[in-house]
């Protein structure tokens, strides 16, 4: 799960192949980040058409958070190209630097990516800040304290 305005990788479950429940969870993880960062704002799902996105189980998983599920393509400004870039990303300026034999060393690359991906690399839409600091941004622009 990403989060569009900032970039920031929210949450990455790696997975032999695509699932309901495996969306369903990411979701659900990516929603109690957000939470724990002080984000109470309605949750905008925007995913492909994918039978993981459309089956009840993930459409249930939306409306237990009160989230919306918006379809998007590619071309869509703020739309899927972001998340085709964040899996090319992933492959080919993490994955594949490291030494990667089982799916288990796979999966076990998910923290460090998010980490390295949200913390460490600049991202220029972003105005060359790391998609944390861009998130942190918005959460202290949107809930000013005091």
């Amino acid at each position: 799960m990403q989060d569009v305005a900032s970039r920031a990788c929210l949450a990455i479950h790696t997975v032999r192949s695509l699932s309901q429940e495996a969306a369903s969870a990411a979701l659900l993880e990516a929603e109690q980040l957000l939470r724990q960062q002080g984000i109470s704002d309605v949750l905008v799902i925007q995913s492909d058409g994918g039978s993981d996105f459309t089956s009840h189980y993930f459409q249930e998983t939306c409306l237990t958070l009160g989230a919306s599920r918006h379809r998007c393509r590619v071309s869509e400004k703020a739309g899927m190209g972001i998340l085709e870039r964040l899996n090319r990303t992933l492959k080919w300026d993490f994955v594949f630097w490291h030494e990667v034999d089982t799916f288990e060393d796979l999966k076990k690359l998910d923290q460090p990516f998010k980490d390295w991906y949200n913390k460490q690399r600049i991202h220029s839409a972003i105005n060359y800040q790391t998609p944390w600091q861009k998130l942190l941004e918005d959460v202290r622009r949107s809930y000013p304290v005091g």
